[in-house]
């Protein structure tokens, strides 16, 4: 802007920097398309905004109401600054050619509220975590749920409105902590395990399962008896339930590599949740998928399921893991030990994953995408059904088609060619009466003019 350059250039400031250093990093010769698109929509959408910023700047700066002691007030360059990106310098710039300053007190007074309501949300959101008083000396949680759904373990702890407890009554709510546990915590974007925890004194039904620190939290209330600290109890996973998550589990596994072989290897996922029922899976792409790429990665899927491919966890290093080809997730923390979950022999997929998985790719059954929508610049949202909910989906999806079916009198496959006859119908009909009123219309202006 202060050069009075308007044409996009930071593409080619990016061209110079991947042919410079693309012998050091040969990612960036491989990518090379991708970084200048993305370069390219990122500089455009900022000097869209940075230009309805500046029509906001002008405006302020004509009227002299909007403005206190001949300065723009601290609550317009906050939302100059936070709504459209300009530096304060930039607006301090402009108002100095207009003989105008900018009040920088207000400015900061906006910014600290900002702060203390970003604040304020993150206590918020800890509020429940920070209540939890455990008893000490306990030995952490041991997952023993990968291979086996049912544990014998040991009552470590009772949370009763987060506080500990020695002792749990039938009709109470609250937290078990154990030993070992089969229950797959909430992480990584999948849901937490429910089931029940038994005993010979009562029944403890789980709603769902959550980490604290190093302990899992079982959720839930006693339905029956009674249950106290230090009890041997059975504790026991929803099997039907846990099978239909690691279905679509390692579902999301397969769709990312379906999308990097349809879309390009600039795809990695950047989010997920995984539930019984459906899953969403966020990616890195830059426009909308055609109907033509949503149904070739769907087609590439389902070729996968029907191979039936092996699926192996390995534990190895974070190192081995990245140099033999395995995708992390992007922004996740990783320690020196991971697990690798590999897809097919020879492996078609290898991610770092802690979550549960099926042991082959046929257990997935059907794969079928619901939606595909945007959730922000550069990044695309998949929502997908496997399995009993892919059966649903088709059967309500069938089930409606057969409806307008029957309303048009026709058979399922004739519907569209009916549909499409109809609204050609309604238009042609719509057009008469438009053509009607204009001569409706016309006649009455003649006989007001006369």
């Amino acid at each position: 802007k202060r050069l009075e350059l308007e044409e996009a250039f930071l593409a080619d400031a990016c061209l110079v920097s991947i042919n410079h250093m693309k012998s050091i990093y040969p990612e960036l010769e491989q990518r090379r398309e991708f970084i200048l698109k993305v370069a390219e929509s990122e500089e455009t959408r900022f000097h869209e905004t940075l230009n309805t910023g500046l029509n906001m700047l002008d405006g302020i700066i004509s009227k002299p109401s909007s403005l206190i002691n001949n300065k723009i007030a601290g609550k317009d360059v906050f939302k100059l600054y936070d709504t459209y990106g300009f530096p304060v310098e930039l607006t301090r710039e402009i108002a100095g050619k207009a003989g105008l300053d900018i009040d920088m007190d207000g400015f900061e007074k906006e910014m600290q509220q900002q702060r203390e309501r970003a604040r304020a949300a993150a206590r918020f959101d800890n509020a429940e975590v920070s209540r939890i008083t455990l008893r000490t000396g306990m030995t952490e949680t041991e997952f023993v749920g990968y291979y086996r759904l049912e544990s014998n373990s040991k009552i470590l702890d009772i949370l009763i409105d987060n506080q500990s407890s020695d002792t749990l009554q039938a009709g109470q709510d609250a937290s078990l902590i154990l030993d070992f546990t089969p229950f797959y915590a909430e992480k990584g974007g999948q849901v937490g395990d429910t089931g029940v925890i038994i005993n010979d004194s009562g029944k403890f039904s789980v709603s769902d399962t959550v980490y604290f620190g190093s302990y899992v939290l079982h959720k839930g209330a006693l339905e029956e008896g009674e249950m106290e600290v230090g009890q041997e109890v059975k504790a026991s996973v929803d099997e039907e339930r846990r099978k239909d998550i690691a279905a679509n589990h390692t579902a999301t596994h397969l769709l990312q590599y379906a999308l990097r072989e349809v879309l390009g290897k600039h795809v990695h996922q950047r989010g997920s949740q995984v539930g019984p029922f459906e899953f969403r899976f966020d990616f890195s792409h830059l426009t909308a998928m055609t109907d033509e790429e949503i149904l070739s990665v769907q087609r590439i899927v389902n070729a996968l399921i029907r191979k039936n491919l092996i699926v192996n966890a390995e534990q190895m290093s974070y190192t081995q893991a990245v140099e033999s080809g395995a995708i992390a997730l992007f922004d996740e923390k990783y320690g020196d030990r991971v697990r690798v979950i590999k897809i097919g022999d020879p492996t078609i997929s290898a991610e770092l994953c802690g979550g549960t998985h099926i042991s082959a790719t046929g257990q997935i059954g059907f794969f079928q995408i619901v939606s595909e929508s945007s959730i922000g610049s550069g990044l695309r949202r998949i929502q997908a059904v496997t399995g009993k909910g892919a059966e649903t989906l088709v059967e309500y999806n069938t089930a409606k088609l057969n409806d307008i079916a029957k309303a048009l009198t026709a058979p399922p496959a004739e519907a569209e060619r009916k549909v499409l006859e109809l609204i050609r119908s309604l238009e042609a009909v719509s057009y008469t009466h438009l053509r009607a009123h204009e001569t409706v219309l016309d006649l009455v202006c003649r006989l007001l003019l006369e």
